[in-house]
Protein backbone atom coordinates (compact mmCIF):
# COMPACT_ATOMS: atom_id res chain seq x y z
CA UNK A 1 0.00 0.00 0.00
CA UNK A 2 2.86 2.33 0.99
CA UNK A 3 4.81 2.11 -2.20
CA UNK A 4 1.37 2.62 -3.86
CA UNK A 5 0.38 5.31 -2.19
CA UNK A 6 4.09 7.37 -2.74
CA UNK A 7 3.50 6.44 -6.57
CA UNK A 8 0.79 8.35 -6.76
CA UNK A 9 1.93 11.03 -4.58
CA UNK A 10 5.11 11.86 -6.50
CA UNK A 11 2.84 11.52 -9.90
CA UNK A 12 0.40 14.20 -8.23
CA UNK A 13 4.02 16.81 -7.62
CA UNK A 14 5.09 16.08 -11.59
CA UNK A 15 1.84 16.69 -12.85
CA UNK A 16 0.56 19.55 -10.56
CA UNK A 17 0.39 23.21 -12.09
CA UNK A 18 2.77 25.77 -10.48
CA UNK A 19 1.00 28.57 -8.95
CA UNK A 20 2.89 31.83 -9.12
CA UNK A 21 5.89 30.01 -10.37
CA UNK A 22 6.62 27.49 -7.74
CA UNK A 23 4.76 24.36 -7.06
CA UNK A 24 2.22 23.64 -4.02
CA UNK A 25 3.44 22.83 -0.91
CA UNK A 26 2.59 18.75 -0.17
CA UNK A 27 2.51 17.58 3.32
CA UNK A 28 4.05 14.07 3.11
CA UNK A 29 4.44 13.28 6.78
CA UNK A 30 0.09 12.78 7.39
CA UNK A 31 1.13 9.79 5.59
CA UNK A 32 4.49 8.65 6.61
CA UNK A 33 3.85 9.45 9.96
CA UNK A 34 0.76 6.93 10.70
CA UNK A 35 3.07 4.41 8.91
CA UNK A 36 6.43 4.66 10.19
CA UNK A 37 7.42 4.89 13.92
CA UNK A 38 11.02 6.37 15.24
CA UNK A 39 12.52 6.29 18.94
CA UNK A 40 15.58 7.01 20.08
CA UNK A 41 17.51 7.15 23.31
CA UNK A 42 20.37 7.01 25.62
CA UNK A 43 21.22 4.36 27.76
CA UNK A 44 24.28 4.75 30.94
CA UNK A 45 24.99 2.06 33.26
CA UNK A 46 27.69 1.46 35.33
CA UNK A 47 29.12 0.70 38.24
CA UNK A 48 28.15 3.55 40.01
CA UNK A 49 24.10 2.89 39.09
CA UNK A 50 24.12 -0.45 39.01
CA UNK A 51 24.87 -2.63 42.07
CA UNK A 52 24.98 -5.87 39.96
CA UNK A 53 27.60 -4.48 37.16
CA UNK A 54 30.12 -6.76 35.93
CA UNK A 55 32.53 -5.38 33.82
CA UNK A 56 34.92 -3.79 36.20
CA UNK A 57 36.14 -6.69 37.82
CA UNK A 58 37.47 -10.52 36.62
CA UNK A 59 38.66 -11.57 33.76
CA UNK A 60 37.57 -13.06 30.40
CA UNK A 61 34.35 -13.05 28.80
CA UNK A 62 31.54 -10.44 30.92
CA UNK A 63 28.54 -9.07 29.76
CA UNK A 64 25.84 -6.88 31.57
CA UNK A 65 22.30 -6.92 30.33
CA UNK A 66 19.91 -3.34 30.75
CA UNK A 67 16.51 -3.35 29.75
CA UNK A 68 15.59 -0.19 27.23
CA UNK A 69 11.51 0.23 27.27
CA UNK A 70 9.69 1.73 24.50
CA UNK A 71 7.29 4.34 25.53
CA UNK A 72 4.93 4.00 23.19
CA UNK A 73 5.28 0.84 22.54
CA UNK A 74 5.67 -0.02 18.71
CA UNK A 75 2.74 -1.89 16.56
CA UNK A 76 4.98 -4.19 15.36
CA UNK A 77 8.46 -5.33 16.32
CA UNK A 78 11.10 -2.88 15.33
CA UNK A 79 14.38 -2.77 14.31
CA UNK A 80 17.04 -1.27 16.53
CA UNK A 81 20.88 0.18 15.72
CA UNK A 82 23.44 0.49 19.00
CA UNK A 83 26.08 3.23 18.92
CA UNK A 84 28.77 3.68 21.81
CA UNK A 85 28.41 7.11 22.62
CA UNK A 86 30.91 7.26 25.55
CA UNK A 87 32.81 4.92 27.64
CA UNK A 88 35.16 5.39 31.10
CA UNK A 89 37.65 2.28 30.78
CA UNK A 90 40.31 1.76 33.57
CA UNK A 91 43.70 2.51 32.34
CA UNK A 92 46.70 -0.38 31.84
CA UNK A 93 44.37 -2.63 29.64
CA UNK A 94 43.17 -3.01 25.89
CA UNK A 95 39.89 -1.35 25.54
CA UNK A 96 37.36 -4.18 24.16
CA UNK A 97 33.64 -3.41 24.53
CA UNK A 98 30.52 -5.50 22.06
CA UNK A 99 27.08 -3.79 22.11
CA UNK A 100 24.44 -5.88 21.16
CA UNK A 101 20.17 -5.54 20.87
CA UNK A 102 18.65 -8.41 21.73
CA UNK A 103 15.19 -9.93 23.26
CA UNK A 104 13.66 -6.91 20.79
CA UNK A 105 9.71 -6.81 20.88
CA UNK A 106 7.33 -3.87 20.61
CA UNK A 107 7.57 -3.19 24.14
CA UNK A 108 11.39 -2.98 24.39
CA UNK A 109 14.49 -4.73 23.75
CA UNK A 110 17.86 -5.40 25.70
CA UNK A 111 21.00 -3.71 25.47
CA UNK A 112 24.10 -6.47 26.03
CA UNK A 113 27.89 -5.08 26.83
CA UNK A 114 30.38 -7.21 26.29
CA UNK A 115 34.05 -7.01 27.11
CA UNK A 116 36.49 -9.74 27.52
CA UNK A 117 40.17 -10.91 28.59
CA UNK A 118 41.70 -8.00 31.16
CA UNK A 119 39.39 -4.90 30.31
CA UNK A 120 38.05 -3.28 33.16
CA UNK A 121 35.05 -1.37 31.92
CA UNK A 122 33.75 1.63 34.78
CA UNK A 123 30.53 2.82 33.19
CA UNK A 124 29.47 3.09 29.35
CA UNK A 125 26.86 5.67 27.39
CA UNK A 126 25.02 3.90 24.39
CA UNK A 127 22.87 5.49 22.26
CA UNK A 128 19.87 3.70 20.34
CA UNK A 129 17.44 4.26 17.51
CA UNK A 130 14.62 1.97 16.77
CA UNK A 131 12.55 1.87 13.43
CA UNK A 132 9.16 0.18 12.61
CA UNK A 133 5.76 0.30 12.19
Amino acid sequence: MLPLLLVLVVSSIIFLPPVNGALPPINTGSFIATSIHIQTGESYNGFQVNPDWTLLTGTGWRSYRAAVTFNPPFLVTPKVSLALSGQDVAPGTNNRLFLKAEKITVNGFDIVYTTWADTRVHSIWATWTAIGG
